[in-house]
């Protein structure tokens, strides 16, 4: 088990890329949130965890979009695991 902090940029607010991110999740079987960064029209944080596949495809569908996104960048760094976390939140801020 892994978690990592993600900031994506690219065409991903009003367009409803949390809510992609939260059907991802749940496709994938991973935990964590997404949010939209209020001082950046043009880029969403996340923090996910999960196995190294289940992550590898979230973040594989998450480049893919949901036809009204578009993702340019993904820039994971590892961070700790959250114990216990259950479930995908999609967050009004990080």
């Amino acid at each position: 088990m892994r978690r990592i902090h993600c900031d994506i940029r690219g065409r991903v607010q009003s367009c409803g890329f949390r809510d992609y991110c939260w059907k991802c999740a749940r496709k994938t079987g991973i935990s964590g949130w997404a949010a939209n960064d209020p001082a950046c029209m043009t880029r969403v944080v996340l923090e996910v965890q999960g196995q190294d596949d289940e992550l590898e495809r979230f973040l594989a569908l998450l480049r893919k979009g949901n036809g009204y996104c578009r993702v340019d960048t993904i820039e994971s760094d590892p961070v700790e695991v959250v114990q216990g976390e259950r479930g995908f939140r999609v967050r009004r801020k990080p």
